[in-house]
């Protein structure tokens, strides 16, 4: 796996851009800023942070915990340093107060905590066992117009588990009820007003933009709304620099027009409101982007019907599948035979993205075509509801036969993934095992009917239990038995065992000849499909959910994070009659499954986030450009990638570890080195692009609570998916 992504990263590195440049053919937009509000930062003054609440939680980019109740909600600060986020519309002297206690046990040492803003030293504070109020002065030099950053480093932290206090892990320092900026207004967000926006004083609207020479900023009209005095300030921020005001003025306001000045391809433009009131905005953004798009939602259109014959449709998903496992996507060792001879005769994709990294927001996603905050399936206690439309509906309406077989539980019909299918299998059984259940069901279909057969095999997924004979095929040594205990990946995470090359190495090699066993019985299907002359007359979509990781972060398994590892997959369709053979390097994702199904089969439908990949089967063209976004959303955590022209920005946010935000260049394949701090304007348009795809496919309430039999969550903890 290690030589495979060697391979991958030195023919990457020969091709890959060095810089955060926009390329591509000139393009002239003119986009209303009420339009750009999806994709923008909205900032407000903040007074007072009360801890424990979801208000507070945009506050707490990291250091911080999750929220816990007592007489009064806190949040206790996890590891060395915290940080708290807050907007000041103009720099003026505040005082800080706060309420907070120090995480106490028998012996233990007196905890400080230091202050500093924006990196100005602010002063150190002792804190006590019990609940008590702090106050700090804060110079207005410290503070900046705009974002600000209250850094608070602790003199100790402790886990409670390493004094006998407790099972918990956390390395606490301080848990904080509420903190308070003394001398400062809260503000209202800014907000969409019609054509144009409502900017409150106090408040600012961020649009992180590429900025080549000849873009500007069109003011129609600037207004005061009701009484009191705002002032207008328009800034920009190039990156590697600092703000500078562009323009200021009173309302009203009635015509202006302000370049973006040139010489920096991404930047921050702010429209703050300051003084009293609030001022109503009509304007745009105008000229040149060379090709880099603005963040605006994309909202979908419709697709009519084709003419053409109902072809057949397998949609065939091999569970915990990385795209580097097969040969046809760089694996040297003779893995996948069947499905490199297969990736000859169809369209493989080399840079597809899973929409998640595990199961159940994946699967749900290429089953109905919404991303993951829109069907909302996101936890093993909820399935989807009868109002989420599902691939095998449609097509059972049209007169298809639908059939699944799954061998990955969190597919019970608990999950609503059943919706649409007569015949619908889900167990635990190996692809040995299912796929001759598959072959009965497709020998006694109606012949005269065309169907849709959704096959699920789990096998390369943990545990890596395969055959002795395709482990000899991949390795000559000999493989430890103990490695192919079912105990083993919760050794390898609590750090029971260590992990040493010889070791990765094997386990490596067990999940590649899990590959391998998969590889064969997928082609054991197609030989029937062959046998019984539909080959030629069916659509095969061959992928997988997510993908797994081997130890590239200290870890093992998936459902995580949204690195590479999880989530390249491999993509690969034949469309039978009408395409062309070929490698297509255009960024695809899960969400295109369902509309390109639907498009070749000459379908309609209603307006999606997916792409059809007609043009590019056919080689009459590349799917339309846009970001890629991922997400894994669970109770505690809500993670986001968002991947464009290679570069790649993920957005964490744990209850544990607070936000953390990173961002990778194209030639960085493993994701090592982070370029957040280094570009932060870049990965702020970046997180735009994100936002903006997020809101042009708004959350829907498609999912109710669901119970899964003790025995199912049984059989899920054997595979890491419940505790």
């Amino acid at each position: 796996m290690r030589s495979a992504l060697l391979l991958r990263r030195l023919a990457l590195l020969a091709l890959a851009v060095s810089g955060c440049q926009p390329s591509g053919p000139p393009r002239s937009e003119t986009v209303a800023l009420a339009d750009l509000l999806a994709g923008a930062e909205l900032l407000a003054a903040t007074a007072k942070i009360d801890f424990g609440t979801a208000a507070a939680r945009p506050h707490l980019v990291r250091g911080w915990s999750w929220d816990e109740s007592g007489e009064e909600p806190f949040v206790w600060s996890v590891g060395p340093e915290s940080a708290i986020r807050f907007h000041v519309s103009r720099p003026h002297a505040l005082e800080l107060r706060f309420r907070c206690f120090a995480f106490h046990f028998e012996g233990a040492p007196a905890q400080s905590v230091d202050l500093a803003l924006n990196g100005h030293a602010l002063g150190r504070v002792e804190v006590g066992q019990g609940p008590a109020e702090h106050a700090v002065p804060v110079p207005a030099a410290a503070l900046r117009a705009g974002a600000n950053e209250l850094s608070l480093s602790y003199g100790r932290t402790t886990a409670p588990e390493r004094v006998a206090a407790s099972a918990d892990r956390r390395a606490l320092g301080v848990a904080f009820h509420w903190l308070r900026f003394v001398g400062l207004d809260g503000a209202a967000f800014p907000e969409a007003a019609g054509d144009g926006l409502r900017v409150p004083a106090g408040s600012e609207v961020g649009f992180y933009l590429p900025a080549p020479d000849g873009l500007h900023l069109e003011l129609r009209a600037v207004e005061r709304e009701g009484t009191g005095s705002p002032v207008l300030e328009v800034a920009w921020q190039a990156e590697g620099e600092p703000p500078r005001t562009l323009a200021a003025f009173a309302a009203p306001r009635p015509r202006a027009e302000i370049p973006i000045p040139p010489g920096n391809p991404f930047g921050r433009l702010a429209l703050r409101a300051t003084g009293t009131g609030a001022l109503r905005i009509d304007g745009s953004l105008a000229g040149d982007t060379a090709g880099a798009p603005l963040p605006v939602a994309d909202h979908a259109e419709p697709r009519p019907p084709r003419e053409g014959k109902r072809l057949n449709v397998l949609l065939y998903l091999v569970d915990t599948l990385r795209a580097d496992a097969l040969g046809c996507y760089g694996q040297p060792l003779p893995a996948t035979r069947r499905l490199d001879a297969f990736a000859a005769d169809a369209v493989l994709f080399e840079s597809a993205l899973a929409q998640s990294s595990w199961t159940l927001p994946s699967t749900a996603t290429v089953l109905t075509g919404l991303r993951p905050a829109g069907h909302g399936l996101h936890t093993l206690d909820q399935g989807l509801t009868p109002d989420a439309l599902t691939l095998a509906e449609v097509l059972r309406e049209q007169g298809y036969q639908t059939a699944a077989f799954s061998s990955n539980l969190l597919l019970g019909r608990e999950s609503g993934l059943d919706q649409g299918f007569e015949h619908y299998a889900v167990g635990t059984d190996p692809a040995d095992v299912l796929t001759p259940r598959v072959l009965d069901w497709l020998a006694a279909r109606d012949p005269d009917r065309p169907f849709l057969l959704y096959v699920h095999t789990i096998d390369p997924h943990w545990p890596y239990l395969p055959p002795a004979d395709l482990v000899a095929r991949l390795r000559p040594e000999p493989i430890d038995p103990a490695l192919l205990s079912i105990d083993l990946r919760d050794d390898l995470r609590t750090g029971r065992i260590t992990v040493d090359d010889e070791l990765l190495g094997a386990l490596e090699t067990l999940y590649l000849a899990e590959a391998s066993f998969a590889d064969h019985w997928f082609g054991v299907l197609l030989d029937e499909l062959r046998r019984l002359g539909i080959y030629d007359e069916t659509v095969i979509v061959f992928f997988s959910d997510h993908g797994e990781e081997l130890h590239e972060r200290g870890g093992f398994g998936h459902g995580l994070h949204l690195h590479a590892e999880a989530l390249r997959i491999p993509l690969i369709i034949r469309w039978p009659g009408a395409q062309r053979p070929r490698r297509e390097p255009a960024p695809v994702e899960h969400l295109d499954v369902l509309p390109t199904v639907l498009d070749l089969i000459g379908l309609a439908h209603g307006p999606l986030p997916g792409r059809s990949l007609r043009a590019a089967l056919a080689g009459s063209g590349a799917p339309r450009e846009r970001p890629l976004v991922a997400e894994l959303l669970k109770v505690d955590v809500a993670d986001r990638a968002v991947q464009w022209r290679g570069f790649k920005l993920i957005e964490a946010f744990s209850v544990e570890r607070g936000a953390r935000r990173q961002l990778f260049r194209p030639e960085d394949v493993g994701e090592l080195e982070d370029m957040a701090r280094a570009r932060p304007l870049f990965a702020g348009y970046l997180g735009a692009l994100g936002r903006a795809a997020l809101a042009g496919s708004p959350p829907a309430v498609l999912v109710a609570p669901a119970e899964r039999d003790e025995s199912v969550l049984e059989e899920l903890r054997a595979l890491g998916y419940a505790r």
